[in-house]
């Protein structure tokens, strides 16, 4: 007698039905991660470029030395984030924008620093600055 070994399609369907709803319930999880990782790199380049210009303040006692060109081409680009510099003589400020082409991009936080030590967070689609971080 010839025995049959392997798997109905009842019980394949089972596991495909159990991959599935693990399937829907990491992906958030992990789309919330991966966009905390970027906001995470957001703020990191907004530091590292604010201290560059803390560096120039030092050395030349203004902020005009450096273009905001020259500084982001050293903080390199970023795919989520368009960061724009501007300095002044005795005052800067950085501002870190979601890419608005990104799927979720409603769901990212715009960042924005300035010389006076204001670090602000906010979510819109426009990117305007609030007033205490101008």
């Amino acid at each position: 007698m010839k025995i049959n070994t392997g798997f109905t399609l009842i019980e394949l369907m089972i596991v495909v039905i159990i991959l599935a709803i693990l399937a829907a319930i990491a992906l958030p999880s992990y789309q919330a991660q991966v966009r905390r990782g970027n906001e995470k790199l957001a703020l990191q380049q907004i530091a590292d470029l604010s201290m560059e210009l803390e560096k120039e303040k030092t050395r030349n006692f203004s902020y005009e030395g450096l273009n905001g060109k020259s500084l982001l081409a050293k903080a390199g680009t970023k795919t989520v984030y368009t960061t724009t510099v501007s300095a002044e003589l005795r005052k800067w400020s950085i501002k870190s924008c979601v890419n608005q082409t990104l799927d979720d991009a409603s769901l990212y936080k715009n960042f924005a620093s300035n010389s006076q030590g204001a670090t602000c967070e906010w979510s819109d689609t426009t990117c305007t600055v609030p007033s205490q971080c101008q």
